[in-house]
């Protein structure tokens, strides 16, 4: 079986992009941050990323993401090998995901600062309204 299940926050905004087959897809990009104390006793913090390609409505819906949002995605691996111009090989290990999952906490947060700052603009735009 090939699944895999990432979770972590966006790099930079979903980008609608054409494959080689012709196919739409959205590629996102996601951070996951790993912290350990190495033998000097300090504190690290590591992050690897991950190029997740999403398809057909959830590629529709994944572009909807915005940086930063923190996300949990199930998919499959996808290696690809390639040559360089200099004639090297390297291999590339993507995610195509079959679900796209917003933890209801994270989404919460974001309901809350939109909340917060429609209010914030509302008492604003009152403030300066002209005297009649």
């Amino acid at each position: 079986m090939n699944e895999i299940k990432v979770q972590g926050n966006l790099v930079v905004e979903p980008e609608k992009i054409t494959m080689k087959n012709g196919k739409e897809a959205v590629r996102i990009v996601l951070a996951d941050n790993h912290n350990y104390v190495n033998k000097a006793g300090e504190r690290v913090q590591q992050a690897q990323y991950f190029k997740i390609y999403a398809f057909g409505r959830l590629g529709k819906a994944a572009a909807f993401l915005t940086k930063g949002q923190h996300v949990v995605i199930k998919g499959r691996t996808d290696i690809s090998s390639w040559q360089d111009k200099d004639g090297d090989f390297h291999k590339t290990i993507s995610i195509w995901a079959s679900t796209i999952q917003i933890p209801i906490t994270a989404l919460f947060k974001e309901l809350l600062k939109n909340s917060e700052e429609s209010n914030t603009l509302g008492q604003d735009a009152s403030a300066s309204a002209p005297n009649e």
